[in-house]
């Protein structure tokens, strides 16, 4: 009988989350897809209205409940902007339901990012891009103080920018 292969064994790597300001926006989000607003609340308004603008059709999944389906492959998670106190833990089964979707194939978060502050999407979602290659995986972090305003705009920029 032939010997077992040898297994190999990698050090393991130090992973660091790094903050890139996003070049300006050569050219708008293309006309016809369809990005799915995973929450409600006025930054879903917002972006749908910019969406909308943009060519681009909004499906709005208000609560914390996944739709059935994820149209056009790209879900924007909104509840840790719209709902700060919303942890983690409570969002996995909308995450596991939304991965679980054969069609995603972009994925981006928002969220207010505090100073020190740790809600665990930034861990989780570089432990996502890692897992899920094949999927573009983005957290939009704004600061405190930055408004709805601010949110959509960087979404809006983060989209165009991962078409």
């Amino acid at each position: 009988a032939a010997a077992p292969p040898e297994a190999s064994v990698l050090p393991p790597q130090r992973l660091e989350f790094t903050e890139v300001d996003l070049p300006p926006v050569a050219a708008p989000l293309a006309p016809g897809g369809t990005v799915t607003l995973l929450g409600g609340g006025p930054l879903a308004e917002l972006l749908a209205e910019r969406l909308r603008a943009l060519g681009t059709h909004p499906v709005i999944a208000p609560g914390d409940q996944p739709p059935a389906r994820i149209s056009g492959g790209t879900a924007v998670y909104l509840h840790a902007f719209e709902a700060p106190e919303t942890s983690l833990p409570d969002a996995f089964p909308l995450f596991k339901a939304v991965l679980a979707d054969g069609g995603l194939r972009r994925l981006l978060a928002v969220e207010r990012r505090e100073s020190g502050a740790v809600r665990g999407l930034r861990g989780f979602f570089r432990s996502l891009a890692r897992e899920y290659e094949d999927i573009a995986v983005r957290l939009v972090e704004v600061g405190t103080a930055d408004g709805t305003d601010a949110a959509a705009e960087a979404v809006v920029a983060e989209l165009a920018a991962t078409e």
